[in-house]
């Protein structure tokens, strides 16, 4: 099962710092070895191996992960995330990617 990428700021944190956290509305039933890419169809980025860190439903869990978030500040993470998840309230799952050989 694929990890998609869509935000190129992010995209180039995972790459430039072998690792990114990342906010997702749902649990991956797939942790581990897996592999990265920009959408749907696109070829692959790199592999990759995933880690549930802990669920999120408020933004308290995510304020001591900005930093490696592949944003400027925990507000404008929030912000995206908001926009990705069509206004959802919080409620999901923060993970850490590592780009692996």
């Amino acid at each position: 099962m694929v990890i998609i990428f869509s935000i190129e700021r992010v995209r180039n944190f995972l790459i430039e710092r072998g690792y990114v956290y990342t906010y997702r509305d749902h649990y991956r039933q797939h942790l581990g070895q897996d592999w990265a890419t920009s959408g749907r169809g696109k070829p692959k980025i790199c592999n990759v191996y995933i880690k549930v860190i802990c669920r999120v439903v408020d933004a308290k869990a995510l304020a001591p992960y900005a930093a490696n978030s592949g944003f400027d500040t925990l507000s404008e993470w929030l912000s995206t995330i908001q926009i990705l998840n069509r206004g959802k309230k919080l409620d999901g799952w923060l993970y850490r990617v590592e780009v692996k050989p």
